[in-house]
């Protein structure tokens, strides 16, 4: 009965715990500051106005690249923390995400193309540049999320064979 070993904590435990509970809680920051600077970025607030929405789906493009960071880097600790939970939450949050980034594009499209008519010939240059550019980020941030939402749902036993 007194035979048993004692469990030394230091040996059974994962040793990257602390690193992963860090990094989870990066990516909850990143994310939020992400947010808050987007928002304090498009006040005041004009959601009617086409010109307001384009500029504002135009600066949510360029900052769009740290919380998709932030959502790989909580995928990987859900994943080493093993917190099922976690990770099926994270799964869903990455897809949802990714179709709406699609569908802010797609108001992105008919508003700039809407203002392309009323502008001059010259600065329909720099808009459809400005359309091509963010568009490229939407589009491949909304495929990276997408990605990792799939990525999360398979069983970790199965990765990489």
């Amino acid at each position: 009965m007194g035979d048993a070993a004692p469990v030394d904590p230091t040996t059974d435990a994962k040793p990257f715990t602390g690193i992963a509970v860090a990094a989870l809680a990066f990516a909850a920051l990143a994310t939020a500051v992400t947010v808050v600077d987007f928002v304090s970025s498009i006040q005041p607030l004009s959601p009617t106005i086409a010109a307001w929405r384009y500029q504002a789906s135009a600066s949510l493009a360029g900052g769009l690249a740290i919380p998709v960071l932030a959502v790989l880097v909580a995928a990987f600790a859900a994943r080493y923390l093993d917190r099922p939970v976690l990770t099926r939450r994270l799964a869903f949050a990455a897809k949802v995400l990714a179709g709406l980034l699609v569908a802010i594009w797609l108001v992105l499209m008919i508003d700039g193309f809407s203002m392309r008519g009323e502008a001059k010939p010259e600065e329909r240059s720099i808009g459809d540049a400005g359309i091509v550019q963010a568009s490229l980020k939407y589009l491949l941030q909304a495929a990276v999320l997408f990605v990792i939402g799939r990525a999360l749902q398979s069983r970790p036993d199965t990765q990489g064979k």
